[in-house]
This record gives C-alpha cells, sequence and structure tokens, in this order.
C-alpha cells in the first residue's frame, strides 16, 4: 500500500510540474511588446508596424503578445513574444483540443513575403516590423515554431509558413526591399514551416529534420495534458546576421495560414533576444573616445584618448538615416561641434581619424 501511494504521489508530483501552461497576455499594444520584449541589448527599434500599419502598432491585437512561465512546459523558453495566426489567449494550454482553430478577429490575407514560401494561398497572416540601429556587427534572434498542422497535415498543401526578413545595406535576398529570410534550419538554406520539420503524418516518420522536432501529442492523448495548445513544435532556433554598426535595418518577423483559416500556428520568441550578439566592432568602445556632455542640448566635445592622433571627419546619423552638417568649432584631437540644430532624439556619431581609424558612440540630444 506505502509503494502505491508513493507511486501516486511520485505521478501528480509529474503532472504538477508539467501541466502548468504558458501564460499568455495579449493586452499589451505590439509597440510596448518591441520596445520592451522583444528587443534585448545593442538594439534601438523605430518605426513599428503590425500588419503593415504604424496605426495597428498602437493598439492591441488579438495576434499578440506576451507569455510567462514557459518553464513549467516543454517549450522551454521562460517568457517572450507570441506572434500567431489566430488568437494568443488560446496558444497556453493545456493541449485539449486536436487542431484548435481560433481565428483571429480582424483577419488580413496576403503577404508578398510569406506567398515566396507557398505556392497556396496565405491567409491570416501576423506581421511585426520595424527599423532599426544595432550596435554590434552580428544581431541574433531565438524562437520556436508550433502549429496545430502538426502531425496530421504535415505534408500537405495546408502546410503553414513563417519568415523572419531582414533588408538593408549589404543584404541581397528575393524578398521585399532585397530582404533575405533569416528564419531557416540550423547550416541550412531550408525555411521553417510544418513541411520542413517533421515526423510524418502519425509522429512516427518518414523523419524530415525531424531532430528539430517537439512531439506535443493530439490534444486527446496523456502528453497533451503536459504542456502548451500546439500538436508539435520545433526546438529552440537561433539565427544571426552581420549588419553595420549605425546603418539603418528592417526586420520583419510574419507568419500566415496556408490555403485555408483553420488549424493555428505561431511563432514564440525568447525575451529580449533580438540583440547584438557582442559589440564587436573593436572600436565602438567608450574608452577609445568620448562625448561631453552626454546627453546635450547646445554643445559637445570629441575628445580621442589616443594623443598621437587627430580627428578628420565627423557625421551624425539620425534613427531614420539622415545626416547632419555641423559647425565644428577646432580641429585636431579634441573638437567642439554646435548640436543646438538638433531635434531631440537619439544619434550615431561617427568618427574618422588620421590614422585611418572609425569610432562609433550614441549620441542623446535632449
Amino acid at each position: 500500500m506505502r509503494n502505491k501511494i508513493f507511486t501516486l504521489i511520485v505521478i501528480l508530483q509529474v503532472v504538477a510540474v508539467y501541466s502548468q501552461p504558458l501564460i499568455v497576455d495579449s493586452s499589451i499594444t505590439p509597440t510596448e511588446i518591441v520596445q520592451n520584449t522583444l528587443v534585448g541589448s545593442g538594439i534601438t527599434p523605430t518605426n513599428i508596424k503590425f500588419n503593415k500599419s504604424l496605426s495597428n502598432a498602437l493598439i492591441t491585437r488579438d495576434q499578440i503578445g506576451v507569455f510567462t512561465n514557459g518553464q513549467g512546459t516543454n517549450l522551454g523558453l521562460a517568457s517572450g513574444v507570441v506572434l500567431s495566426t489566430g488568437q494568443v489567449q488560446y496558444a497556453g494550454g493545456p493541449n485539449n483540443q486536436n487542431g484548435a482553430s481560433h481565428p483571429t478577429l480582424i483577419p488580413i490575407a496576403n503577404d508578398v513575403d510569406l506567398a515566396l514560401l507557398s505556392s497556396n494561398l496565405i491567409q491570416n497572416i501576423a506581421t511585426v516590423e520595424f527599423d532599426f540601429v544595432s550596435t554590434g556587427t552580428e544581431i541574433g534572434l531565438d524562437f520556436i515554431y508550433a502549429s496545430e498542422d502538426y502531425p496530421e497535415y504535415a505534408t500537405s498543401s495546408f502546410s503553414d509558413v513563417m519568415g523572419i526578413f531582414l533588408s538593408g545595406p549589404d543584404i541581397a535576398g528575393p524578398y521585399s526591399n532585397n530582404a533575405k529570410n533569416i528564419a531557416l534550419l540550423p547550416s541550412t538554406s531550408i525555411p521553417i514551416s510544418t513541411n520542413s520539420v517533421n515526423n510524418g503524418t502519425m509522429n512516427n516518420g518518414p523523419c524530415i529534420n525531424c531532430n528539430f522536432y517537439v512531439n506535443n501529442g493530439t490534444g486527446t492523448t496523456p502528453i497533451a495534458n503536459a504542456t502548451i495548445q500546439f500538436d508539435g513544435f520545433t526546438t529552440e532556433i537561433n539565427t544571426t546576421a552581420t549588419v553595420q554598426i549605425g546603418s539603418i535595418y528592417h526586420l520583419k518577423i510574419a507568419i500566415g495560414n496556408v490555403s485555408d483559416n483553420l488549424y493555428d500556428s505561431a511563432i514564440f520568441i525568447k525575451a529580449n533576444s533580438f540583440k547584438t550578439a557582442t559589440l564587436s566592432n573593436p572600436n565602438f568602445e567608450i574608452s577609445k573616445m568620448t562625448i561631453s556632455p552626454n546627453p546635450a542640448s547646445n554643445e559637445i566635445q570629441l575628445s580621442l584618448k589616443d594623443s598621437s592622433d587627430s580627428i578628420e571627419e565627423i557625421t551624425l546619423v539620425s534613427l531614420l538615416g539622415q545626416q547632419n552638417d555641423l559647425s565644428i568649432k577646432s580641429v585636431g584631437n579634441e573638437i567642439l561641434v554646435d548640436v543646438s540644430s538638433l531635434s531631440k532624439g537619439l544619434y550615431f556619431v561617427e568618427v574618422k581619424t588620421k590614422n585611418n581609424l572609425k569610432y562609433f558612440q550614441k549620441l542623446a540630444i535632449n
């Protein structure tokens, strides 16, 4: 009897650990979500849009939210952003539905970039996009793709698609604004979708990149009560890209139903994971150049720590990519610059020196 009681306690403890659903909050605007939960260190986002509109990003939408308590499920992410073809409030589970469908109340069809990933009609799109400037030369993002198309429609014309589209200087790709899709399986050129990652229509093969696939039940099996609503999802995937410090880039994260508006799919993005991996440009160091005062309103002084070098050129670029011609009052190792004509905001200062070096720093105008 004691052994049976002990066994029952262990089972209840296991269920308690793995049956905690995600807590999803869709009462936050896309703008706030991008600024506070999506981006991390070294990234400054501007011109945030949701489903192609700036105004959409300023109101709450049922296809985007934040989630917490991910460590209580086998999703493996403690918190972050969730973007769904359906209503995100139903993403938390437990997985008690076979083929859950909760269409958005404001459906939008068609996306030119997702359309290049499927030959079928794209519906119920969810896109969040913005311009950004990076303080490092390498950016990264950690995410998981999940879908109710698993497993039954894993190799069908209903396979939902997603993409993370990056555009800007030195980026060349087939998508809008010469963007490239960086949502690829690691070390491949394979876009992520239900068709490209699965273990067959009954979770027993044939394996298609199934080392990246997590079987989450079908809504009626015991495993389904131990995790999120979706019947399957990918392992955590990290994507990286190289960018230029101080230049303006554009990022669009998008997902859409294919062929119909049934069976929700989602992207779970690790909190604050869209960031610079490192300040990988060695000249992006406060120790090499100082700006004083910072923030400033009237005049700044730029000084090089290396007394053997001197400043030959200075460029100020706003977050909108506008270069500013400013009055330089002195030359040499220290320069006085009149910034009284600048609008309030954040700028990037680029300095070129006699020794053919470049230094970068942020400057706030108040």
